[in-house]
């Protein structure tokens, strides 16, 4: 009875072994094809993974290159930025700094000038001294202002000069000189003037030949004594004499009893004009008809 089971625990210990052993290739089987299925399943992961990895090193790549890029652009763009800035901060502070002076020299002269200009105007103010100025000229631009500017508009007669006071100024021709005559009033025409005025004219000494032309014309000296004439005058500066205005453009000669216009200097509308009909046209010019 003994040898039979041990008999039986011999059969079953072969058994067992042979079951181990299969169960043994069994779980090794299982092992290769889990792990064949474990690869199997991690490939494509690892493939993801891998592809990833790719696509991650080519977005590197081209950060890099984007950065490279940018860092060329940033190397460049210093130059320009500090040309920029450069220029900016140096043309900034030049225009402050032009700015304030020019403000501020400005208002200084302008500061300067106002006396300057006040002082020019009571200059020109002042009266008008024989033996020190000469007669201005007071050029006109037509018979209308002629009239509307002259203090008094008179026909009549020059009696010799009284006197001829010299000026302390000259011309390229001479000496500067003022002719002082008495001018007889035998028609007002406008104006509050007496019966005589003293007219005051600049003349050159010694009296320049006539082909002076200029001269004689910007500086007449004292006037022919045998005609009428009929005369724009203005009162001088502070003084109770006159100058004809505009020079020889206010001095028309009677003759004929018509008027004269000098050549190239006195106004064709006041030349030819009979003498009976003046107050008319010069009230005409005045806007008086």
């Amino acid at each position: 009875m003994y040898a039979r089971l041990k008999k039986r625990l011999q059969n079953l210990m072969r058994r067992s072994r042979r079951t181990g052993a299969l169960l043994g290739c069994s779980l090794a089987a299982c092992g290769l094809a889990g792990a064949a299925v474990i690869a199997a399943a991690a490939a494509p992961a690892a493939a993801a993974s891998q592809a990833r990895i790719s696509a991650d090193s080519a977005a590197a790549a081209a950060s890099q290159a984007r950065i490279s890029a940018d860092s060329a652009a940033v190397a460049a763009i210093p130059t320009d930025i500090t040309a920029e800035l450069t220029v900016a901060t140096s043309a900034v502070p030049a225009a402050v700094s032009v700015a304030q002076p020019v403000a501020t020299s400005a208002v200084p002269a302008a500061v300067s000038v106002a006396p300057s200009i006040v002082t020019a105007a009571i200059a020109a103010a002042a009266p008008f001294q024989l033996d020190k100025d000469i007669v201005p000229e007071n050029a006109q631009s037509g018979a209308a202002e002629l009239a509307k500017n002259a203090d008094c508009v008179v026909v009549g007669r020059f009696s010799e000069a009284d006197r001829m006071v010299p000026t302390g100024k000259s011309a390229p021709q001479g000496r500067l000189v003022n002719f002082v005559q008495t001018f007889t009033v035998r028609k007002l025409i406008k104006g509050n003037a007496g019966g005589q005025v003293t007219v005051i004219t600049t003349g050159i000494e010694p009296l320049p030949p006539p082909s002076q032309l200029e001269a004689n014309e910007r500086y007449p000296g004292a006037w022919a004594t045998g005609p009428d004439y009929l005369l724009f005058l203005r009162k001088l500066e502070g003084s109770d004499e006159y100058a004809p205005l505009g020079m020889l453009q206010g001095v028309y000669p009677i003759q004929g009893g018509r008027t004269i216009s000098i050549e190239g200097k006195g106004f064709s509308q006041l030349n030819g004009l009979p003498e009976p009909g003046l107050q008319n046209i010069i009230n005409g010019l005045l806007g008086q008809e």
